[in-house]
């Protein structure tokens, strides 16, 4: 019998569990803050053990870098103890966040709007993630295009180039970087590096 990340009834890796898994982490986390803005009182800190982001479809044909930061400030329902006003939740995505992190792209209605980097914080506190990979499906199968630190892209389908990567262009040069040969992205990739 097949054993995980082999799907065995679909005889194949369903590479959303297998993100969900390799993004899982007790040591790399995102801090989490609810914190009133009224009197400055910090109610909670805890930690977020994965570096796997869902957007949902309802959210689409918005910029990928403001949905995750809208996800990450929220207004919360919850009171702070203090002086009853409204709290905000808010994930600390700043220098000691994991250095790498994965969106799980809408995968019905409209496309989301690619954003190359994403930067949070200011000043000695900015952090900024820049696009590394996008991972797209169809077909029963999964490719991908993988950016270096110069914009270049470089493509890999386990079929058709093995266990390399073939150069394809400048990222500048894409027609339309959330589909690649008749697939669509359902995964993109950012990293600090």
């Amino acid at each position: 019998s097949a054993s995980f990340p082999i799907d065995g009834n679909r005889g194949g890796t369903d590479i959303i569990k297998l993100l969900e898994v390799l993004f899982a982490s007790t040591q790399h986390t995102f801090t989490v803050k609810r914190h009133c803005k009224h009197c400055d009182f910090t109610v909670a800190i805890e930690a977020r053990h994965s570096a796997m982001w869902v957007l949902p479809t309802q959210q689409a044909s918005k910029r990928i870098g403001d949905l995750l930061k809208t996800h990450w400030i929220k207004s919360r329902e919850a009171k702070c103890p203090r002086c009853d006003k409204r709290t905000v939740k808010q994930i600390m995505v700043d220098k000691t966040s994991p250095a790498c992190f994965v969106v799980q792209l809408p995968m019905q209605g409209e496309q989301v709007k690619l954003t190359k980097s994403i930067a949070t914080g200011e000043g000695s506190d900015k952090t900024t993630y820049k696009l590394r990979g996008i991972i797209y499906h169809g077909q029963q199968h999964f490719t991908a295009r993988f950016l270096n630190k110069n914009g270049d892209v470089f493509y890999h389908d386990g079929i058709s180039t093995g266990r390399t990567c073939k150069y394809t262009s400048p990222f500048k040069d894409l027609q339309d970087p959330l589909t690649c040969d008749g697939r669509k992205a359902s995964v993109v990739l950012y990293s600090r590096l």
